[in-house]
Formats: C-alpha cells, sequence, structure tokens
C-alpha cells in the first residue's frame, strides 16, 4: 500500500508540472498576428493590381497622369489606313504582303465630361516593350506615338500600359465575318456595330462606336469603351458623337 501511495504521488507530481513552465514560440491564434484570406495577396486587392500612379506629379509628370475616367480602344480597319497617304509610305503595316484586318490603334484614357489628358510625361518606353506590340499594332511608328500620347496618362509602366492594351485587344471578339476579309463588304454602320454587340454581349450597343472616313464612304475603325479594369460599359456621349453618320459604308478587301 505504501508503494501504491508513492506511485500515486509521484504522477500527480508530474501532471501538475506539463504546461507550468513559460512558453516560446509564435501564437497562431485569431488576434495574435496578422490575418490571411486564403488568397494570395495580389488577388485580396482586387482582380486588377498593376500599380497605376495617381498621386503628385513626378519630375517630368503632368499633373493628369492617372487620373481618368475610362478606356476608349481603338480598333483600326488596316485595308482602309492602308488606302490612305499616311498608310501608302508606311511598308510595316501596309507592304504588298502585309495584309491584316482589325489592329490596335490604340488604348485612351478618357475623362467622362468630356476630353481625355496626352503627354503626361517624357518617360521613353524600352525599345523590347515597343517591339513586343507589333503582332498587333504593326507600326513601330505607331507604337511610340501611343505611349507618348496616350499611355504616359495611365499612370501605368510602359510594359504594364502594353500589357494592357494587349488585354483589351485580345478580350474583343472580332466577329468571325469580318476577322480577314479577301472581297469587299458594304454594309450599314448600325449592322457592323450590331455584330460586334452581339460577338459581345458584356458591351452591347453601347459599348461601341463605328467611325467611318471623312467623306462618309468607308470603315475607319471600331471603338470600343473599357473601365480602368478593362471591363466591357457603355460609352459616353464624345465617343457616340462620333459615330458614322452614313447610311452604307465600304469595308475594303484586307487582301
Amino acid at each position: 500500500m505504501t508503494r501504491n501511495f508513492g506511485l500515486c504521488l509521484a504522477l500527480m507530481l508530474l501532471l501538475c508540472s506539463c504546461g507550468a513552465g513559460p512558453t516560446t514560440g509564435t501564437s497562431h491564434e485569431a488576434g495574435s498576428g496578422p490575418q490571411t484570406t486564403g488568397q494570395p495577396a495580389s488577388q485580396s486587392r482586387g482582380k486588377r493590381h498593376r500599380e497605376r500612379h495617381r498621386g503628385a506629379a513626378l519630375p517630368g509628370e503632368s499633373a493628369a497622369t492617372g487620373k481618368f475616367d475610362f478606356y476608349v480602344l481603338s480598333l483600326s480597319w488596316s485595308p482602309g489606313f492602308c488606302a490612305t497617304p499616311s498608310g501608302r509610305d508606311d511598308t510595316m503595316q501596309c507592304g504588298p504582303e502585309r495584309h491584316f484586318a482589325f489592329v490596335m490603334h490604340g488604348l485612351w484614357p478618357q475623362y467622362e465630361k468630356g476630353g481625355w489628358p496626352e503627354d503626361c510625361s517624357t518617360e521613353q518606353a524600352d525599345q523590347s516593350v515597343l517591339d513586343g506590340m507589333l503582332a498587333i499594332m504593326p507600326s513601330p511608328k505607331l507604337v511610340t506615338h501611343e505611349w507618348q500620347k496616350h499611355g504616359t496618362c495611365s499612370g501605368l509602366s510602359a510594359k504594364d500600359y502594353f500589357d494592357d492594351a494587349t488585354e483589351a485587344f485580345n478580350s474583343i471578339k472580332i466577329p468571325t465575318q469580318y476577322q480577314a476579309t479577301n472581297r469587299q463588304i458594304v454594309l450599314g454602320p448600325d449592322q457592323l456595330r450590331d455584330d460586334f454587340a452581339a460577338a459581345n454581349p458584356k458591351l452591347g450597343q453601347q459599348g461601341f462606336a463605328v467611325l467611318c472616313s471623312g467623306n462618309g464612304r468607308y470603315l475607319q475603325e471600331v471603338r470600343a469603351c473599357l473601365t480602368e479594369d478593362l471591363e466591357g460599359r457603355a460609352c459616353n456621349a464624345e465617343v457616340l458623337r462620333d459615330e458614322c453618320k452614313s447610311d452604307r459604308i465600304v469595308m475594303r478587301p484586307s487582301r
């Protein structure tokens, strides 16, 4: 019995000593440290997280940099451009073996109440970034011009701006019948807009505007209105005011 009492006493002392000393290490209990949501940090800031500068203007930068309301994505009908004097001098886009259909003219920051910022910085884009755009903007002069006039006002680096431009271009589905045609097409601008709206229901009819040449005869470009996050939205009154007023327009063949 004495032996059993001794064993019991030893066991009680051992149990009492458990957890009696100070603990070490980092606590993971609620409120004891930074919390996580189960998502990467980049995702927790929203769908898009490219850094856009909106603060006070940096040296050589306009106060308008990064301060705008939406984008206009301009899709140029390349055969129409190539029929102009400027196009005939641009062998990169309009040479004998260059048969483009819709190409990207630009991605332009816009103000909701009208107008747009331009030439917001003297920052130069790396040549590798400019060259990377030639598949969808097949004119080196155009790429450089678009960065200087419009891209510098986006508040993004040249790489991020052109990444956004490429994403925006690829997000628009060109209706099959207009992807590449070797014959001339004559149609109403409303029909062309409706076809784009049907292929891109998230933008709808109010998200597109069709522009024609100065004499109203030929298709010049199709413009799409996008939010800063490159989602479809309705165009403002200024963009819609530039729509083609002709009853019929000609789409020159791409071949």
